[in-house]
């Protein structure tokens, strides 16, 4: 959706289908990360925590905290997700 490497932003729609995930397990990096889940329903375990979103539920935390995003659910999940360096 948009891309600002000069200010370190990334803004995308992800899209996961049933019994996808962001990879085979939590991943950590610099930055912070903001979702709002706009249908299905999400998995985003950070930490070692399931955090289970549904459409219109947000969520953020810092990157460099181990985090893995899955859809567990029968549909398929659709997602605003930000990305920032700093």
């Amino acid at each position: 959706v948009h891309n600002d490497p000069s200010r370190g932003l990334e803004m995308v729609v992800n899209e996961y289908e049933p019994g996808t995930s962001s990879g085979s397990e939590a991943t950590h990096h610099a930055g912070s990360e903001f979702g709002i889940l706009l249908s299905g329903t999400l998995t985003v375990q950070v930490d070692d925590v399931d955090h289970v979103l549904k459409p219109g539920d947000a969520i953020s935390y810092s990157s460099n905290v181990p985090h893995r995003i899955s859809n567990q659910g029968k549909e398929k999940a659709r997602a605003v997700w930000v990305n920032l360096d700093s």
